[in-house]
């Protein structure tokens, strides 16, 4: 009896050691493969991964198909990606990945299949409503492009590609008066910007007062993000002021930014609420506000802003995350990982969500899954102290 307690400690012993030295060739391979593919040798970087191949592992499938997207073997790279994808098929980040690959290749259908997948996952992505909309503007097909853009317009309504593009489509539509408002709208955005010039050129049916007004309010932007851009809040606003509209949404936006860069915390929470007033669906207003709060270390104003955010889309990773943080800072660590796994279903690999799930479990004394959740950072960020002192924590406590 004794021989066999010291012949199973012993194989106990051997084992834990074989997982342990996978887990820093693992860890090695990583770091190696990176170094690599910083001096733009991917051929070395992809030998190194393929060294270290495991079929079974999301992560390394991952970093594969990325390689080879940047050593142009696209083949290859799609075959990877849809390895990944296979082992993780509510992650959102491989079919990012393999979109990249499609549109790469032109391959207009698998760019549509991949963004179709994404919008089953999370309806409200921001970035495939927008990338499905340009699919559908070069085939021609104006009219379901539009669905995507307006999405996108909806949820961000000062944000410029999503105007421009809208712009343009409703342009090709014959819906000229809507086109020419988001065209001037961009103006705001970007004073210069060529391509809305040429918008509002093609249209060229606004009476001369309204061309007047239109570009007072662009030049007011214009004059503010230029007092902006040298740190001058005072004189950025005030050329706000002079051209503000109670019932504009873009300089309410506008306003409740500033007066935050500024530190004028009640005017800006001010400015963010009449923006949300005016487009209660919109998420930008939303986040502007909780920076706000977060300055303010309002916890519950946070909670309040992220979960709106979130009932606009449940899969917003951005507020998945950040409430979380509240969470985790209040030490409600159940509720907190509750937000984190949210992140790391959708993005598997990504270092914010892994590292906070990883220490939150960790709180709630999951140390083995803790621990995996750490050794994964370090295949993201090979010497990441936060997930070394997690896994110098993980060891203490056994």
């Amino acid at each position: 009896m004794k021989n066999v307690k010291y012949i199973c400690t012993a194989m106990l012993l051997m084992s834990f050691c074989s997982v342990f030295s996978q887990e820093q060739n693992l860890d090695s391979a990583f770091a190696q493969s990176e170094r690599s593919e910083a001096k733009q040798d991917f051929k070395t970087a992809i030998s190194i991964m393929n060294g270290a191949y495991d079929k079974s592992s999301y992560e390394i499938n991952l970093r594969l198909g990325w390689l080879n997207y940047e050593a142009g073997q696209y083949a290859e790279s799609e075959k990877y990606y849809k390895q990944a994808t296979d082992l993780r098929p509510d992650a959102i980040e491989p079919r990012l990945g393999y979109t990249t690959v499609a549109g790469a290749m032109g391959n207009a259908n698998d760019l549509i299949d991949q963004y179709s997948k994404i919008l089953a996952i999370n309806p409200q992505n921001s970035y495939a409503n927008y990338w499905m909309g340009m699919v559908y503007y070069n085939k021609k097909d104006y009219q379901t492009a539009l669905k995507y853009f307006e999405k996108v317009v909806n949820l961000y309504p000062f944000d410029y590609n999503g105007l421009l593009m809208d712009g343009w489509t409703k342009y090709r539509l014959g819906k000229t008066t809507e086109a020419k408002i988001l065209f001037e709208k961009v103006l705001c955005i970007s004073p210069d910007d060529k391509s809305a010039g040429e918008g509002l050129s093609a249209i060229n049916d606004a009476s001369n007062s309204t061309a007047s007004q239109d570009k007072n309010l662009a030049s007011a932007f214009s004059q503010s993000e230029n007092f902006e851009s040298q740190k001058d809040y005072k004189s950025a606003m005030e050329a706000m002021n002079k051209v503000y509209d109670e019932s504009s949404y873009e300089t309410n936006l506008r306003l409740g930014w500033l007066n935050y860069e500024a530190g004028e915390y009640a005017k800006s929470e001010t400015y963010y609420k009449k923006a949300i007033d005016l487009m209660p669906y919109s998420i930008e207003p939303r986040l502007g506000y909780a920076t706000v709060a977060n300055a303010l270390s309002n916890a519950n104003d946070l909670i309040t802003q992220y979960s709106k955010v979130l009932e606009i889309d449940p899969q917003n990773s951005y507020a998945n995350y950040w409430i979380g943080m509240v969470y985790y800072n209040k030490k409600d660590y159940q509720t907190a990982l509750k937000y984190f796994e949210k992140v790391m279903s959708l993005y598997p690999f990504d270092y914010d969500g892994l590292n906070m799930c990883a220490w939150t479990k960790y709180q709630l004394g999951k140390t083995a899954e803790a621990k995996t959740l750490f050794e994964k950072v370090l295949l993201i960020s090979y010497s990441d102290s936060s997930a070394q002192y997690g896994l110098r924590m993980v060891s203490d406590s056994k």
